[in-house]
């Protein structure tokens, strides 16, 4: 990520919302400490600001009223070119702003493989992971719920065992509450089963306090005690209590959601305290209330939503900020309204706020599908400058109309058009000059705040009318291309053009693994079978399995070349339990459909070695991958590993066979015609046919089920003359 704010780009609305309450609850507890030697009703007030931001944040958040932007990471881009060896593709890695992917046919993102997991994990907690965690997250919620109400019936039963107090402490409590300037009336009662003064109830509050008070001898602390608990109520603090109890239960496995939980409740117990110790008119004498107090405690106040006077663990603490004078004025409005206008302005900000990419590329990840919307043409009359775009789009082999074609601009998702039943797409109001319109079909797909169209049925599509040539129907080496954006020239009356679409290939099967067992998550995509590469450069084919281990994948036909399907057990950059699996290499034609394209993976081996220089040295962070001598490899989905310090690597789960193991060699290009030479560090590369390779740089291999190839040594030269 280059800076924080990508956390946000493209979250699910569960994962955004628990990223915003993490950072109110980290900017409440960085300034929790900041206010630490302040007048803790600023701490209070802190705690109350951040319930409230966490109460709002999940309101806002399906609105999404305030966005903006934020530039991507450049990253490198793989640009094929062909090596003056015609059978041969050689990946250069550069900038992503510094690369022509136009002036290649299998331009794409270089996507690094990650080191292989040491860990199998079963293969059907991948896909529901996060049913499982959902699960776990809902189970110990209605436990916590459940306690709490088995609790609350508790401290109902104790409360109707209860006895009336005599009615010189009730008109001593009511005169304490009115001195304080609390006017609701108050209930009384002690109870020998509680072993601290606690007030329970939102409309009716109930003072319970333990048996010994009742005692003659106790009477002179009563002030102190009821002081303090009056100030709670005064406070409302059994109320803002009981809202951060249910954020706690919710979010249970957050540690800052109990901590908040905590400095709340011990902000609102020093408060209590001042009032108590003012009332009293001695902090010495308040202090040796509340230590006698905590002396005959026997048992933890046990009620849900009370606010007892006295818990163990803090009371030594309360007792040193006492002695120090701690100072708990009452605040001034002018500076708590600031304050509070602050805090929610920020939190509405925070609750509306998304962030996405400037210039969004098409993602290789599932995305959520959205309703179709049909799109209205402007009236070209209101703007004379504006440009009319008509386009036919009729069928590369039958010449009859396409309908669901659709254009639209990454950027501007007004300008979106798909062909009626007569194929055709008008729309109006355009800036005339150059235009690249993005193609696909189906139904748009909307991760977060951008949209965008798959390819839908559709396998292919050229114009005779686009500005490049490759935008035209353009075949290289038996392969053809044409499933990209295109480009034309707007001018004012400018004719209609036409599109071709050639239909797509429609493949069903089913994944399995080598013990015969449907495979669930598994990853199912095309290879151009003797290219060690995907067909298109990318992962846009990639489709993954269903709970039946079932798969649907539509594709450009093949053409005069050979693909094949790889079958990866995991998504992409993960590896699970078995090796790949591969369909064996086959052709097609547009519009074909072909069922029960079942593919099994493989049992697996593991290769063991060493990269070093020409010196000898060990090169640590160095990525080494497997190659399979079938051909029918796709480079994003092959075993690799990084070597560690001492220049050591273990690749797992390879597919038995024949194969090479290979290290990223380096290139310079000097510009002349095959100019292509192995020289000073220009950037790391994969070679389409290992063997061509710099010397050292890759060794065949053959592996068998379960093996442990070890001490393979192999070498980067990094400067050769």
């Amino acid at each position: 990520m280059s800076h924080l704010s990508e956390l946000f780009v493209g979250l699910s609305p569960s994962y955004a919302i628990l990223l915003k309450l993490t950072l109110v609850m980290m900017a409440g507890w960085g300034l929790h400490f900041l206010l630490l030697r302040r007048n803790p009703r600023w701490r209070v007030l802190l705690c109350r600001m951040v319930i409230v931001g966490m109460v709002l944040i999940p309101m806002l958040e399906p609105f999404q009223y305030l966005s903006f932007s934020v530039s991507p990471q450049i990253e490198s881009v793989a640009i094929a070119t062909p090596s003056p060896n015609a059978n041969e593709t050689v990946l250069q890695f550069v900038p992503a702003d510094k690369a022509d992917t136009r002036s290649t046919d299998t331009a794409a993102l270089a996507a690094r493989p990650s080191t292989a997991s040491s860990f199998a994990s079963p293969s059907w907690l991948r896909p529901n992971y996060f049913v499982l965690l959902v699960s776990i997250w809902l189970t110990v919620v209605i436990l916590l719920v459940l306690r709490d109400l088995l609790l609350w019936l508790g401290l109902k039963k104790d409360i109707a065992a209860t006895s009336p107090v005599p009615d010189a402490m009730q008109q001593q409590l009511n005169q304490v509450a009115s001195t304080l300037g609390y006017a609701k009336p108050i209930v009384l009662r002690h109870s020998p089963a509680f072993g601290s003064p606690f007030v329970v109830g939102f409309l009716k509050p109930i003072f319970i306090v333990p048996s010994y008070v009742v005692q003659p001898e106790c009477r002179h602390e009563l002030g102190a005690i009821f002081s303090h608990e009056i100030a709670h109520l005064l406070s409302k603090d059994t109320h803002w209590m009981s809202v951060s109890r249910v954020i706690r239960h919710i979010l249970w496995f957050h540690p800052l959601a109990w901590i908040l939980t905590s400095s709340h409740r011990t902000a609102c117990e020093e408060v209590s305290d001042t009032v108590g110790a003012s009332y009293v008119g001695s902090v010495e004498s308040y202090c040796g209330t509340l230590a006698r107090v905590a002396i005959q405690v026997a048992q933890p106040c046990q009620a849900l939503g009370g606010v007892a006077m006295v818990h163990h663990a803090v009371v030594i603490h309360r007792l040193r900020l006492l002695k120090n004078k701690l100072n708990s004025e009452s605040l001034k409005r002018h500076r708590v309204l600031p304050v509070m206008a602050f805090s929610f302005a920020a939190c509405i900000a925070l609750g509306g706020l998304t962030i996405s990419y400037a210039d969004q590329a098409t993602p290789s990840f599932p995305l959520p599908v959205v309703e179709d919307k049909p799109v209205v043409a402007t009236d070209a009359k209101s703007d004379p400058e504006g440009v009319r775009f008509e386009a036919n789009v009729v069928d590369s082999i039958t010449g009859k109309p396409v309908e669901g074609f659709v254009l639209y601009l990454r950027r501007d998702m007004d300008v979106v058009a798909k062909s009626d039943a007569q194929g055709r797409i008008v729309i109006d109001n355009l800036k005339p000059g150059q235009i690249r319109f993005q193609c696909g079909g189906g139904k748009p797909q909307k991760p977060g705040k951008w949209t965008f169209y798959r390819h839908g049925p559709f396998g292919r599509w050229w114009s005779p009318d686009a500005i490049e040539p490759r935008q035209r129907k353009q075949i290289r080496a038996g392969w053809q291309r044409n499933f990209d954006y295109m480009e034309f020239d707007l001018s004012v009356d400018m004719e209609p053009i036409t599109i071709v679409v050639e239909q797509g290939v429609t493949l069903t099967g089913r994944v399995f693994d080598p013990n015969g067992n449907p495979v669930v998550g598994a990853t199912v995509a095309p290879a151009r079978t003797g290219s060690g590469n995907s067909i298109t450069g990318d992962t846009r084919y990639s489709v993954r399995t269903n709970k039946d281990g079932r798969y649907r994948l539509v594709l450009p036909a093949s053409g005069a070349v050979k693909y094949n399907l790889i079958a990866h057990d995991g998504k992409f950059k993960e590896w699970r339990n078995w090796g790949n699996g591969v369909s064996g290499a086959f052709m097609t034609k547009p519009g074909e459909v072909i069922d029960n394209k079942d593919i099994r993976l493989s049992e697996t081996a593991t290769v063991h070695g060493f990269v070093v220089d020409t010196d000898g040295n060990p090169v640590p962070d160095h990525e080494v991958r497997l190659v399979h001598s079938d051909g029918q490899c796709n480079r994003y989905y092959v075993p690799s590993a990084v070597t560690d310090k001492s220049g050591q690597f273990v690749v797992k789960f390879a597919r038995p066979g024949k194969q090479h193991i290979q290290a990223m060699y380096f290139f310079r290009n000097d510009g002349g015609p095959g100019g292509r030479k192995f020289g000073p560090v220009i950037g790391p590369v994969w070679s389409g046919n290992p063997e061509e390779g710099p010397s050292g740089t890759a060794q065949l291999i053959d592996l068998r089920v379960g093996e442990n190839a070890r001490d393979l040594v192999l070498v980067v030269d990094f400067d050769p003359r």
